[in-house]
């Protein structure tokens, strides 16, 4: 298991709508939308011994001595 990954992303999305303008003719309006990227992940482990448990635990056995 590696610590960062990384991944190229790429999207790319299409629009189009109709309406009908006053004249009663068409308009047709498209528009397209491109994104490229780079994508990083990282995984930060999370080590826990028990050490806040076994602390609480004798607080709460011995009174707090």
């Amino acid at each position: 298991m590696s610590a960062f990954d990384l991944a190229a992303t790429s999207s790319y999305e299409r629009a189009k709508s109709v309406a009908i303008n006053e004249a009663g003719g068409v308009e047709v309006t498209r528009g397209v939308t491109k994104r490229r990227g780079l994508s990083v992940d990282s995984q930060i482990p999370i080590y826990d011994f028990g050490a806040t448990a076994i602390r609480g635990a004798q607080e709460a056995y011995l009174g707090g001595c």
